[in-house]
């Protein structure tokens, strides 16, 4: 198949877009209207699969601030080198910055380094500095689908996202936050 052919992803992919890997399970999940809530993990990063048909060139990244700002998040992508290994190798990320406004997206400044993503499976990834950090997210009923979303968390050690990530779990989580890419330079 010619890639004229193939679906274009949207500009912005996050963890609820049609790219996400539990994209078909929002409906069935039983899933919270979009509400601010703390992010729980402290120090650590959260990673959501997605998949491309398609490359893209992502020019920045994006969180959906709530109602209170605190610490700084660093978001990027992750690449499992096409699954020859247990190693996720960073594509890129924003480096840690300072949330700031309340109840808005926050674009956060240029990407450096490589943001060309090819067709494949990749992981979106985030990390938070402090538990007062709130995002915009969603929740899902219960555990079992957030397991069947695919969500990982990995103990960074620091708001920033490692170079590498050799092993992580499955997310013992609920809540699925609004941050992502964008291949525009407006979200």
């Amino acid at each position: 198949m010619d890639l004229e052919n193939r679906l274009s992803p949207l500009p912005t992919i996050h963890p609820w877009s049609i790219e996400s890997m539990g994209h078909g399970l929002q409906a069935a999940a039983y899933l919270s209207s979009v509400v601010s809530g703390s992010m729980v993990y402290i120090n650590a990063a959260l990673l959501f699969p997605f998949r491309l048909s398609i490359p893209i060139t992502v020019l920045r990244t994006f969180t959906y601030n709530g109602t209170a700002v605190a610490g700084t998040i660093d978001v990027g992508v992750y690449t499992d080198e096409g699954g020859t290994s247990n190693t996720l190798v960073r594509m890129f990320s924003s480096t840690p910055k300072a949330q700031s406004g309340t109840s808005v997206i926050q674009v956060n400044s240029a990407l450096t380094g490589t943001t060309q993503i090819g067709p494949g499976c990749y992981y979106l990834a985030i990390a938070f500095s402090s538990g007062s950090a709130t995002l915009f997210q969603k929740t899902f009923s219960t555990l079992y689908f957030a397991e069947m979303y695919g969500a990982r968390y990995f103990e960074t050690g620091s708001a920033t996202l490692p170079a590498t990530i050799s092993s992580f779990t499955l997310a013992t989580l609920t809540q699925i936050p609004c941050f992502g890419i964008s291949t525009r330079s407006f979200v």
